[in-house]
């Protein structure tokens, strides 16, 4: 490969994602970021299994744009991971430990709130950005 100073070794898949509508992720979806436009009510994205994705599978799921302040984006871990695969942290004005088996991105939170989730050791790794008071959490 000639070497023009631009390597397209590290660009990005991304998907658009349709308000209200429902994305179910695979294991072919790994290392996507997910663009979210918020709408009038909530977008659902559902993650493989965590032994179907393995270790260093990873998401990252932005809002792009505020909808519904009673509309969120929600993230589910999948039914067969157990009780509270999701653990990390909020980094944001509460900075927050996040711990649970479904992320919601609130209604409220401003555009650019992003998480990533990553695959390892039996759990989602979280890390969650955001400029909002209680703009992600997990329960």
């Amino acid at each position: 490969m000639a070497k023009n100073g631009f390597s397209m070794a590290n660009r990005v898949a991304v998907q658009q994602v349709t308000a209200a509508a429902s994305t179910t992720l695979t294991t072919a979806d790994c290392g996507k970021m997910l663009f979210v436009a918020q709408g009038s009510s909530t977008t659902g994205i559902n993650l493989p299994s965590l032994a179907a994705a393995g270790d260093g599978w990873n998401i990252t799921v932005v809002k792009t744009v505020s909808g519904s302040a009673s509309a969120a984006i929600t993230i589910e871990a999948s039914a067969d991971d157990g009780g509270t695969p999701m653990i990390g942290v909020e980094l944001g004005p509460s900075c927050a430990a996040l711990s649970g088996d479904d992320l919601t991105i609130a209604g409220v939170a401003a555009p650019g709130t992003q998480v990533t989730l990553t695959s390892i050791g039996g759990n989602w790794i979280v890390t969650g950005r955001t400029s909002s008071d209680a703009g992600i959490t997990i329960a």
